[in-house]
Formats: C-alpha cells, structure tokens, sequence
C-alpha cells in the first residue's frame, strides 16, 4: 500500500524580520554566555562592544538581515528601548549601593553632578563648536546629550570578577551612583538649548527652564519617586510580615517598582530616569527589603536583567548605526571632534577637582574616574528626544558616532588602564571586598590563637566566639570558630563590631 503527501503540503518558512531579530538577540546573548568568562578575563573585550558589532553585521550595512528603520523610521521604539535600559539600570543602582550611601557620600556626589558636570557641558559645547560648523545653540544642545555617563558601559569597571579583583570598592560604589545620578540630572541641559531654539509662548525660556523642568520635572518628579518608593517598602514590609509573600515574587517586586515608577512619572509629565534611581535607593533602605537586597539569587536576577537588557539596546543600536549621515559630516572634523570629546570632556574636570571629593583618594583614581566616564545609553536617549522635539536629526548623527567611539575606546582600554591605576596605588583597606576571613579577624594583645578558639569550641567552651555578634545588613550574625579558622570567604555589607578576641570588619 502506498501513501502519498497531499500536494497542499509545502514547508512554510517566515523568515521575518522580527523573528530574525529575535533569533539574533538570543543567539548573540546565548554565544555570549557560553564564552563570557575568556571574552571578559582573557580577551579582555566588553560585552557592550561585542554587542554593537553583531548588530553591525547582522544589520543593514553587512548582511542585511534585518534593517530595523524599515519599521522604526522615527527611532520611537529605539527610544523605549533606551528608556527601558535605563531605568533598569538606574533602578538595579540604586538597589546595589549600601543604605543611606547617597546620604554620606553627599559632598563627592554633589561635586561630581554639579561642577563636573557643568565643566563637562562647557568643555563640550567649546569643543563642538570650535570643531563642526554648527551654531553655538546646536553645539550647546549636542554637549548636553554627550553630558552624563552612563552606568551600562561602566559594566565592565564596577562589576564582574575582574572588577572585584581590580577596583576599589569606594570607587566602584562612586561611578554606580553618579552615573545613576547624572543619567537624570542631564535633563535640564538638554532642555535650556530646546527653550533657547524654540521661539514664541507665553512665557519665557527662563521662566519654562526654572518652573517646568527643575521645579516640576526634576524636584517634584524626585518626591514622587521617594513616594513611591517608600510606599511599596511599607507594603513589601507589611506582606513579608504576614507571610503573604514568597521569595521568588521579591526578586521581581524591584524590577516592577521600577516600571511602576516609570509609567506613574511618565504619566505626569516629570524626569522619570531620576525618579526611579530615587525610587530604588528609598526603597532598598527597608530593614525587610536590606535582608534580601545582597541575597546571591537576587544578584543573579540583577545581573541577568541587565545582561539582557543591555544586549537588546546596544545590538539594536548596532544596527541603526547612521553610516551615510556619518559619511556627510566632515570626515576629518568628526574624528578629531570624537578624540578632543574622549580625552578632554571629564579627565581636567576630574582631576582639577578631585582634591575636594573624598571619595576619589589620589590622583591615579581620579585618572580612573576620569576616563572611565562612557557615553552610551543616556546620550542616545536624549538625543532621540531632541529629534522628536525640533524633528532635527543632527544631535543624533553626531551623538551616535561620539558613542560609538566611547564604546571602542572604553571597550578595549579596561584592563591597560584599570590595573596600572587602581591595583597598584589602592591602600590594602580600600580594596574591594573579595578577601578571606583572616584579613577580616585581626588579633588583638592576649587573644588566643584559631587552633586554641578550635580546641575550645570543640570541648564547648568556645561560646564567647561562636556567639560573637557581627552585623549583617541590620541584623547580628553568629560566628563561630571554625569560620574563623577556615577561609571562609568574606560577605559584602558586614559593619566592624568588636568582639571579645576578635575585630570583625570590613570597609
């Protein structure tokens, strides 16, 4: 008996663009993760870069696989994807630096958003405009998109094994917070030029610059993300109290605060970049969300967020890179422009200043924090939100090709740079937080030694050690001897306390 296949019967392929995009994103996330550790530890290369590169290949100028200005002319999906990224990153910030870190650390935090931030926008505006043949309003307003840093090129500097290894603590902590910070403080820069461009209305630029974006989109957009923020740690609070919630939904209850936060500021017209960074750093100061807030799975969430998020944004960025509008610019123009902005936008700042920022320690660290200032998501962001405002597309030609420069240079100089800077001229107790138990536990004068602690503990008289109270994240955490005597790895967040024999601390 014979059977025979229906002539209706045909392979039915859909190679569309939005399945190949989606095959791309996560082959590329897949190829990635397989070989991360020799990429990061070995080739020393970033993942930002290597993201940008598949989508360059993949994109309309090599293999033409997917051309995503074909459905996005306008660049409005690539604006929600920066502004997706961003407000992870900023959120996942915020969740990461220590409770009430904002708060001590006001006086280098004020400097680096206020006066460096403003000598970054000068010094780029200068640079622009003695360069390009732009107007000095045009050159003001591509500065204040190039303006702040961005925290997901600093990846590879504040996170990571090469990073705990390499880099300071209080400098990774630093360049997390600031970068969190400008990220939305670059608001009003980009605005006072748009004000100064636009002509007519009933009030003036100066009266819109100081009323609608500082005091409305700024101040009040940072109460209602404090708001916010505190809000959903007194119910996050009030559930784990009443056993209401499992631990697996507090993993995403930080990432949803942060859409939550987006979509409520967003709806009232503020800065919802800054509102969310406020939102995270109120509410990871909760004593009930501070006890999950350093947990390893929680971590592994964060960092897997971000490894997809940033991924998706830079590979998209890839592959609407604006070659043709790169090749009308000046060639010559536009490289020196790139340099001049790379060397000279926040290195004199920095170092000019670090003097009077006690978060940066020397004038080593304050090369570091200078040059590892990236352009990147931010910068796009902004300039996208020009092109929608003046429907002017020259901020975003010239911004694109200044981040693409940034994402090479701050790409390939990590390691050249980072070790010759920070590991050779960093005091033992301000290196990160990667040592073992015997840095931590010090001996003091008459204290016994770890094999009498063990004997002691063994025969049940050791409970002087093994009750030993150190803080962690808020709460007492016995110690025993036997931690003590073994390389017991240290744990981030751990406040000095003294002990009876021992000093338990860490930075």
């Amino acid at each position: 008996m014979t059977s025979t296949v229906s002539d209706d019967f045909l392979l039915d392929f859909k190679p569309t663009q939005t399945n190949v995009t989606y095959a791309i994103l996560g082959g590329f996330t897949m190829v990635f993760g397989l070989v991360s550790q020799f990429i990061r530890l070995k080739a020393y290369l970033s993942q930002i870069l290597l993201a940008t590169v598949c989508g360059i290949i993949f994109g309309p100028q090599v293999a033409n696989l997917v051309n995503p200005l074909e459905w996005d002319e306008d660049f409005s999906i690539f604006l929600e994807f920066a502004r997706i990224t961003l407000i992870v990153q900023v959120m996942t910030s915020g969740l990461e630096l220590p409770t009430t870190y904002v708060a001590k650390k006001w006086k280098s935090l004020t400097i680096l958003v206020f006066p460096v931030l403003g000598l970054m926008w000068m010094i780029t505006t200068a640079l622009i405009y003695a360069i390009m043949p732009f107007s000095f309003l045009t050159s003001l307003l591509i500065a204040a998109c190039l303006t702040p840093t961005d925290p997901v090129l600093s990846h590879s500097v504040i996170k990571g094994e090469f990073s705990a290894q390499h880099v300071p603590h209080h400098l990774r902590r630093i360049i997390t917070a600031e970068s969190a910070i400008n990220d939305g403080s670059a608001f009003p820069f980009v605005y006072l030029p748009i004000f100064l461009l636009e002509t007519g209305g009933r009030y003036s630029f100066a009266e819109r610059w100081l009323l609608e974006v500082w005091l409305w989109e700024v101040v009040f957009g940072c109460l209602v993300g404090g708001c916010l923020g505190w809000l959903s740690a007194r119910f996050l609070e009030v559930a784990v109290k009443k056993k209401l919630m499992e631990k697996e939904s507090i993993l995403a209850f930080s990432i949803a605060l942060a859409f939550f936060v987006l979509g409520i500021t967003e709806i009232l017209g503020t800065d919802s970049i800054l509102a969310v960074f406020v939102a995270g750093s109120v509410f990871s100061g909760n004593e009930t969300m501070a006890e999950f807030i350093h947990d390893e799975k929680l971590q592994e969430f964060i960092d897997t967020t971000d490894l997809i998020v940033s991924n998706v944004f830079f590979v998209y960025f890839g592959m609407i890179i604006p070659w043709g509008a790169w090749n009308a610019l000046s060639g010559w123009k536009l490289f020196l422009v790139c340099l001049s902005i790379l060397l000279l936008r926040r290195l004199p700042p920095v170092i000019l200043l670090y003097r009077v920022i006690p978060a940066i320690k020397n004038i080593y660290e304050a090369i570091f924090v200078g040059w590892f200032g990236p352009m990147g998501v931010a910068a796009l962001f902004y300039a996208v939100v020009i092109l929608h405002e003046l429907k002017d597309r020259t901020a975003f030609d010239v911004v694109s090709v200044v981040v693409f420069s940034s994402i090479i240079a701050h790409g390939v100089t990590t390691v050249p740079l980072t070790v010759p800077l920070t590991s050779r001229h960093t005091r033992d107790e301000d290196k990160p937080v990667t040592e073992s138990f015997p840095r931590r536990f010090h001996r003091r004068r008459g204290a016994r030694s770890t094999a009498e602690a063990e004997g002691d503990n063994a025969a049940g008289l050791g409970s002087s050690i093994a009750t030993a109270p150190s803080v962690e994240m808020g709460a007492f955490r016995p110690v025993t001897a036997s931690q003590v005597a073994s390389n017991t790895p240290r744990v981030p967040g751990v406040v000095e306390v003294s002990t009876n024999n021992w000093i338990v601390g860490s930075e």
